[in-house]
């Protein structure tokens, strides 16, 4: 008989990538703010409101809602709502098995690698690291937080938090406009090119969330991140090389990029190299270890 998953942030790109891998082994469920199809419950995180249907027979979850961090400017309100979103979504979960008395096996919550910080630095950062002290790093520290605090209340067996990188697919994220703008010779190098620039592929990180339901012995956080380190200058070149153009422009200063973005700048002009080397531990074989690799399937 086949558990039942249920997942948030249902239209985002890793729900949409992740549900067609786990169908044909799981009945998914999802909790979304507008039902459209069977399968489908409503919630509605600032008001509260959740569907308590969907959690029966509830055997994991895979809470991937969260407002994204690159949309909008980051004010006051836009850091108000990329919290909400991902913290008060998770305590809206722990309170409502709570109050159906249900305990899960399985509670994964996605995370980022921004909990080492924005920073360029040699170290590479592995999940023993301490988090940083910037606003994606204290973020992402109280996120990952709140989903401890499903086991430390016995709402869950054990609970795992993906920490992703920058994904790299066809479909979504940040990709498809890259390749746009190297098409129309648009994609320059940013800053000095040597901050990291930590990715995976989006079949890798599907992959890794599938691996952390089976291997029920995994706990805690997980990088999700590929083997190889690659700058924002190598990332250009190479991409630019899969699409057979040049990079033409030069490159952008961080001063503009800092006035044009604020805060957000760092985002694009810090990087660290991150370490995957615990799940490989765990017996997990990357895809695409590669940025060569990666590109290849997803651009040439």
């Amino acid at each position: 008989m086949k558990e039942t998953i249920l997942i948030t942030g249902a239209n985002g790109l890793v729900a949409r990538h992740l549900s067609i891998l786990l169908k044909p082994h799981y009945n998914l469920r999802y909790l979304t703010r507008s039902v459209k199809e069977a399968g489908e419950y409503k919630w509605n995180i600032a008001t509260g409101e959740i569907d308590k249907r969907a959690f029966d027979d509830v055997d994991h979850i895979i809470h991937l809602s969260g407002a994204s961090i690159f949309d909008k400017r980051w004010t006051s309100k836009q850091k108000h709502l990329l919290r909400s979103s991902r913290i008060d979504a998770s305590q809206l979960l722990l309170d409502t098995l709570q109050s159906l008395n249900k305990r899960i096996k399985t509670f994964i919550s996605g995370s980022a690698v921004g909990y080492y910080g924005m920073v360029t630095s040699d170290h590479i950062f592995s999940e023993q690291d301490p988090p940083g002290r910037d606003f994606l790093a204290n973020l992402t520290r109280d996120w990952e937080a709140k989903a401890d605090l499903f086991t430390a209340s016995d709402t869950a067996d054990r609970v795992v938090k993906i920490r992703t990188s920058i994904v790299l697919a066809k479909d979504g994220g940040s990709l498809p406009l890259l390749i746009k703008l190297s098409k129309y010779y648009a994609n320059p190098i940013l800053g000095d090119g040597r901050q990291y620039f930590p990715w995976i592929h989006i079949a890798d990180l599907t992959q890794i969330f599938r691996f952390a339901l089976i291997e029920q012995g995994l706990n805690g956080p997980i990088n999700a991140v590929a083997s190889e380190h690659t700058t924002n200058r190598q990332f250009t070149l190479q991409l630019a090389r899969h699409l057979n153009k040049k990079v033409i422009l030069p490159t952008i200063p961080a001063p503009l990029i800092k006035w044009v973005l604020g805060d957000q700048a760092d985002m694009i002009l810090t990087g660290s190299r991150i370490s995957n080397g615990w799940i490989q531990q765990q017996g997990y074989r990357f895809l695409f270890p590669t940025l060569d690799s990666a590109l290849k399937n997803l651009v040439s």
